[in-house]
């Protein structure tokens, strides 16, 4: 969403700024979070924003800076995997894999398979934390 602001405050430099495919391309990891308190803390909207570059509510068109979308499978990576490494905790966190902590949810829809347009209205339907459900719609 500050991507106005951006615009105004960093004009053309903005070409390179939240360049996750250019840093994907070059091999170097990224680790995704959700910005709070400026973002929403919700994990999806980050999601669509760096898998479209766009806000939810479809602006700017074509994408801000669209060269540097990335994929879902992308996104929800460097919202797991490789934000747990970035945090030195890659073989304790990150990944539904065998001898892993995890916490899971379940969603109202496969962010895989929707358009990418959709998926900043994904809804967490049920909460999986410690083995326990702490949270269902």
């Amino acid at each position: 969403s500050d991507l106005y602001v951006a615009d105004r405050r960093w004009g053309t430099r903005c070409q390179s700024a939240y360049a996750w495919r250019s840093l994907l391309d070059s091999g170097a990891p990224v680790a995704f979070g959700t910005d709070c308190p400026v973002e929403p803390p919700d994990p999806l909207r980050t999601v669509h924003a760096a898998v479209t570059r766009q806000r939810p509510d479809g602006i700017p068109p074509g994408g801000w800076h669209p060269a540097q979308r990335v994929t879902v499978a992308e996104a929800i990576r460097a919202y797991t995997v490789d934000s747990a490494a970035a945090l030195g905790w890659a073989d304790t966190v990150g990944a539904l894999a065998p001898g892993l902590l995890a916490d899971a949810v379940v969603l109202s829809a496969d962010p895989y398979e929707v358009e990418p347009s959709e998926l900043a209205d994904i809804e967490v339907v049920t909460t999986v934390f410690d083995g326990r459900i702490i949270y269902a719609r």
